[in-house]
This record gives structure tokens, C-alpha cells and sequence, in this order.
């Protein structure tokens, strides 16, 4: 979209705008600055997705491991009390 909105400033514009002028000299420079934009954002967003899938892994480990020292410890309880009953 940034490369027609450019030709079409360029090519079908009525009169000579300053901008045009820039437009011309600069062009390489503007549409790699809007590329290297795109690429940023979706290294960072795939960045960001990457840490949170190995988060989300570590917190179901630590969530499990809690589950099962709970449930043993509900056991040990368990017959602790009913042995002093």
C-alpha cells in the first residue's frame, strides 16, 4: 500500500509538491525504513510468542509438581490422623 500511495502521488499528482520532490530523492530509503518497521514487529510479536509458550510450559511443570506434593501431603494427613484417632 506505502509503494501505490507513493507511485500514485508521483505520477498523477497535478502540480509539482515539494514532497514529490522528496518522494523522488529518498525513495529507496522511505520504503526500506517502512520495511524494516514490518520486520521489527514480527520478529518482536514472534519474540514474545516464543517466551510466552516456554513461560506457559515452566508454569504447567510448577503447577503439576504443587498438584502432586499437595495430594501426597493430603495422603500423609490423612493417615497421620486416622492413626492417632
Amino acid at each position: 500500500m506505502v509503494f501505490s500511495i507513493d507511485f500514485l502521488a508521483l505520477n498523477f499528482g497535478k502540480v509539482d509538491l515539494p514532497i514529490t520532490k522528496h518522494i523522488r530523492e529518498y525513495f529507496f530509503i522511505d520504503k526500506l525504513a517502512h520495511v524494516m518497521v514490518f520486520f521489527f514487529m514480527n520478529v518482536s510479536i514472534y519474540h514474545l510468542r516464543k517466551v510466552n509458550f516456554r513461560y506457559e510450559d515452566r508454569l504447567y511443570i510448577k503447577t503439576r509438581f504443587s498438584m502432586i506434593r499437595i495430594t501426597n501431603s493430603r495422603k500423609t494427613a490423612g493417615r497421620y490422623f486416622s492413626r492417632k484417632r
